[in-house]
């Protein structure tokens, strides 16, 4: 199966945004754990640490594909999160999370440095 994948400017995904625009973990509607992420690269690393509980209360709202959809501006994969199979334990869930952000970290720095490469030649 062949995918076309959006084209996506790759350093504004992986961008910092400011604080307020940052993703904002908690544990229950209103109850904020301190931890909040301002970047891709940090999400995937507070997302590795946070209380499973967050996980456990923003997958199911689609708040992680919100933010990576809407503040970062990576719809592929916002899209790609929605697909995660159902009845994964938390635990489970947070790992192929994990994955998918990490995996799709490595796809746009990858995409950087081909641009980098390019710009050369």
């Amino acid at each position: 199966m062949s995918q076309v994948l959006k084209k996506v400017d790759a350093s504004k995904v992986l961008r910092t945004v400011p604080f307020e625009n940052g993703f904002q973990f908690c544990t229950n509607v209103g109850i904020y754990t301190s931890v909040a992420a301002t970047s891709l690269t940090d999400f995937a690393a507070k997302l590795d640490f946070v209380d499973v509980v967050s996980v456990e209360f923003h997958y199911p709202r689609g708040d992680f594909q919100l933010w990576i959809t809407k503040t970062l501006g990576d719809e592929e994969l916002g899209n790609r999160l929605c697909l995660i199979k159902s009845g994964l334990h938390w635990e489970q869930l947070r790992e192929e999370l994990l994955r998918l952000v990490n995996e799709r970290i490595s796809e746009l720095n990858d995409s950087i440095e081909d641009e980098k490469m390019s710009a050369l030649s």
